[in-house]
């Protein structure tokens, strides 16, 4: 009896020196392999050619994951924190990786940085960016600036910014963004 020629594998031998169940994977997908097997056994600059031909590249120069879902030999990782470990190495211990770019799908390892929580924070503070947000600084400015001039409906002005216009009540209210004030 000849047994399975993948590596731990105690099958008996069906054709090509695989047991029915790798057959039948290399039938369906071209190797015996799972996916996750394929991916932990590439070499490094293998690996690093196979994430790229994963991205798209958009015109500011981000790669984009152009997969419907991630590997599953990533998942313990965030993709982007993937990609900075594949091209850039360790990540040191309590440091955040940050897009530089400020484009959350971003996956391009020269756009991303090491940075501590509170350095993180005080960057999204001078760039008027916080992660959850769709406005900016400057764009708050100027919606208050507009509820103030009246004229036009609040929900109008949340279509304007792509917003719910519960988000345009609560910066009127001043239950979000009340930390920008309106200088005269």
């Amino acid at each position: 009896m000849n047994l399975c020629k993948i590596e731990d594998c105690r099958g008996k031998t069906i054709a090509h020196g695989l047991c029915w169940k790798h057959y039948a994977r290399r039938r369906r997908n071209k190797t015996p392999y799972l996916a996750k097997e394929r991916i932990r056994k590439m070499q490094p600059a293998e690996l690093r050619a196979w994430f790229r031909r994963k991205c798209r590249i958009t015109g500011n120069g981000c790669m984009e994951w152009n997969e419907k879902y991630k590997p599953f030999a990533m998942k313990n990782l965030s993709l982007h924190r993937s990609a900075f470990h594949l091209f850039r190495g360790e990540i040191p211990d309590g440091l955040l990786v940050v897009r530089i770019c400020n484009n959350q799908k971003c996956l391009n390892p020269d756009h991303m940085d090491t940075l501590t929580h509170k350095e993180n924070y005080v960057r999204q503070l001078k760039e008027g960016v916080t992660r959850r947000s769709k406005l900016t600084v400057a764009e708050v400015i100027e919606i208050k600036r507009t509820i103030a001039a009246g004229g036009i409906k609040l929900k109008d002005l949340a279509g304007r910014y792509g917003v719910h216009p519960k988000v345009i009540y609560d910066i009127k209210a001043g239950r979000r963004w009340g930390n920008v004030q309106l200088r005269w």
